[in-house]
């Protein structure tokens, strides 16, 4: 899950990634390197609660690169999308998107199903048409989680069409790769 904030009465942009600190130490290592080599960027690691682990780092460039390519509303979770149509961009970064989603979104299930599970009906439909795009069947479906919650819309890809996943767009969270197989 991605969250990022500005302050305007000091100036900074913030950006954080959390994720679960036992299961995803090495994808931390993974971001922690990306933002050290492309971006000059230090990552402070923060343990949260039982078992979670946020990366946070200050960067006014990828604050601004996020929101040249995404819209994220009020209720991130809930309005999150690209800006554009998909046809706007190249195969290579709607790929780069689906993985990105799936790699902080996704789990790979007990069946070596890919599952993504999100509020926003419109990213799940943009990654729906992207893994079309890509010759990759999936389904949507919906459910409520808790009464008074929003619905939540599960994205899976059956565990054939998951090891095209794999081959075609594949995991940056390497762990998650290991359940297809």
């Amino acid at each position: 899950m991605l969250f990022r904030s500005h302050d305007k009465k000091i100036g900074h942009y913030t950006i954080s990634l959390h994720l679960h600190a036992k299961d995803d130490e090495s994808y931390s290592k993974y971001w922690e390197k990306v933002f050290s080599i492309h971006f000059n960027k230090k990552v402070r690691f923060y343990q949260q609660e039982t078992n979670g682990l946020r990366l946070t780092f200050y960067s006014k460039e990828i604050y601004l690169l996020i929101f040249k390519y995404l819209i994220i509303g009020k209720n991130k979770s809930l309005n999150v999308s690209l800006k554009e149509p998909l046809t706007n961009y190249s195969l290579d970064f709607l790929k780069m998107f689906v993985r990105g989603i799936i790699d902080t979104d996704g789990c790979v299930n007990k069946h070596g199903q890919v599952v993504l599970g999100v509020i926003s009906r419109k990213v799940v439909s943009q990654v729906k048409r992207i893994l079309q795009l890509n010759n990759i069947s999936s389904k949507i479906s919906t459910r409520k989680v808790r009464l008074n919650e929003n619905t939540l819309y599960e994205l899976k890809i059956h565990k054939k069409e998951a090891i095209n996943y794999l081959n075609l767009i594949g995991f940056s969270n390497r762990r998650k790769g290991y359940n297809i197989c």
